[in-house]
């Protein structure tokens, strides 16, 4: 299939997904606003706590500082419940309508008895609609708390801090465009161990099917080797979903950890 129609039609499946869900993306958008009070508030509470109370000789000021923070932790985890809820409400029908495609598309591919079987299709709605479920989820969830974390975490500072601003932004920005140019490698990578796994179902079931035939002809070896390059396939390909993953991890050093080896 000609990888441009490939996205174009991933690119729909994932704009149908959140097409007539305007409520639940609302939702969603105001709750992270409450989740994000607590990132919000910490930074600024914390240093009244300091400034205004203890060093002032003045604790019992400085706990009410901190019992403002704990009350907006509790509050913002009250957020974090609800947006969980409104992000089941837009992936768990994502992974239903997933489960029609597949279905249909192996019921259309049945009757053709010229074509080989479809013996992918069982590990397709099983296995593989769960992991593009899970990375759906997944991506929402990262955006999402992104988006919450950060720009409160910015605003805090603007408000404690103005001038260390120059000293967190840049690493930020450099590490969302290494996460961003990743993405790409991630979704080849991550497509090419699907596809390796339902080439796994396809080799066994045939096996499997024609199994007295193999031991018939004396053809265990050759069989055998068959499947075990197939496996081999699949295990090169989750090792290079692995790395790519791993390789995520240098987006949370340069947005997490450079911009506080700055400021110290």
């Amino acid at each position: 299939m000609n990888p441009t129609r490939e996205r174009q039609g991933a690119m729909a499946l994932l704009a149908s997904s959140v097409r007539g869900r305007r409520r639940q993306l609302t939702g969603l958008a105001a709750w992270s606003v409450v989740q994000a009070l607590p990132a919000y508030l910490s930074g600024y509470v914390v240093a009244q706590a300091i400034d205004d109370g203890f060093l002032a000789g003045r604790p019992g000021r400085g706990l009410v500082w901190l019992g403002l923070l704990g009350a907006s932790l509790l509050v913002g985890a009250w957020g974090t419940r609800q947006t969980y809820e409104r992000l089941a409400a837009v992936v768990e029908p994502f992974r239903d309508h997933l489960v029609v495609i597949a279905v249909n598309g192996a019921l259309r591919r049945s009757p053709d008895l010229a074509a080989p079987a479809d013996t992918a299709a069982v590990a397709r709605v099983t296995q593989h609609v769960e992991i593009v479920r899970e990375a759906y989820a997944s991506v929402l969830m990262v955006v999402q708390g992104f988006l919450v974390t950060v720009v409160s975490a910015l605003l805090g500072l603007f408000t404690l801090a103005p001038v260390t601003l120059v000293l967190v932004l840049p690493p930020v920005l450099v590490g969302l465009a290494v996460f961003v140019l990743a993405l790409r490698p991630m979704a080849v990578r991550q497509r090419a161990s699907i596809l390796a796994d339902e080439r796994i179902a396809e080799t066994a079931t045939t096996m499997v099917r024609g199994l007295r035939d193999v031991v018939a002809c004396g053809a265990e070896e050759a069989v055998r080797a068959t499947v075990a390059e197939q496996i081999d396939a699949q295990a090169r390909a989750t090792r290079a979903v692995a790395t790519v993953t791993a390789f995520r991890s240098i987006t949370v050093v340069l947005g997490g950890w450079v911009p506080v080896v700055l400021i110290l």
